[in-house]
């Protein structure tokens, strides 16, 4: 999985689900700690815990709430309300959170790093969301036709998407599959941008970084209406598994 530190050090994710199997996993294999918060939560969902030695299988992980001791004296492997968690990386390469059931949405931000800057999971301002300078938002989806992610809106600000790759592996090949950027949400709100992908040949895999719109002094970037959440959306996939990678920031 392809994720980019931030200025801090600490490596981060940040995702909206809405619906059952729906998750956020964080990369992170030669860190420390991971921070988890759970925020804007609707509803009561169920929100697991796992982690995983190889990316293919995960058991359930116990967390402790934040700040905890080392190792916490008391733990949960699933939530469901808002709060703050964190858990020692041990030997684990990918940690997840997980929507099991309900339907949300509620707002999953992980972030690992080898020292504190883990807690930067933490910071959190206007309307809930997380207002870090740049955001590495990542999504997984094996279905069997769509992938999507939503990057949250934030009051009075403007999102600034400046990096998109898209991984994709399958035994089977796509039904030409396109992506689009929305600005707002899908159907309803403004297409931004589409295009479409190449897709992996058997089980081989293909990772393509998408050749995003440049202003007219070069700047590369899709901009959406102040307030508005980005959503990136792969449709047409056919058996093909992906992975999209992103940098985004607010203006």
């Amino acid at each position: 999985m392809a994720l980019t530190n931030v200025s801090s050090g600490a490596t981060k994710v940040t995702k909206v689900l809405n619906a059952v199997n729906q998750e956020v996993t964080i990369w992170c294999a030669g860190q420390a700690k991971v921070g988890i918060r759970i925020i804007t939560v609707t509803g009561t969902p169920t929100i697991k815990f796992t982690g995983s030695l190889d990316g293919l299988t995960f058991n359930p992980l116990t967390v402790g709430a934040y700040p905890s001791a080392t190792p916490p004296a008391s733990g949960v492997t699933e939530a469901t309300a808002a709060g703050d968690y964190e858990v020692n990386v041990q030997n684990y390469q990918f940690i997840r959170a997980q929507m099991t059931s309900g339907a949300g949405p509620a707002t999953v931000i992980l972030a690992a790093s080898v020292d504190s800057s883990y807690q930067e999971a933490y910071l959190v301002g206007q309307s809930g969301t997380n207002l870090s300078a740049t955001l590495y938002p990542s999504t997984t989806s094996t279905a069997a036709d769509l992938n999507t992610m939503t990057i949250p809106g934030q009051a009075n600000r403007t999102l600034n998407l400046t990096f998109l790759e898209v991984a994709m592996v399958g035994p089977g090949q796509g039904g030409n599959p396109q992506l689009r950027i929305w600005d707002g949400a899908v159907g309803t709100g403004v297409p931004l941008y589409s295009c479409f992908l190449t897709t992996p040949v058997g089980s081989v895999g293909a990772v393509q970084k998408i050749n995003l719109p440049e202003d007219a002094q070069g700047n590369v970037g899709v901009q959406g209406t102040p307030g508005n959440a980005l959503v990136i959306q792969i449709r047409n996939l056919g058996n093909v598994s992906t992975i999209i990678n992103a940098r985004a920031s607010a203006l």
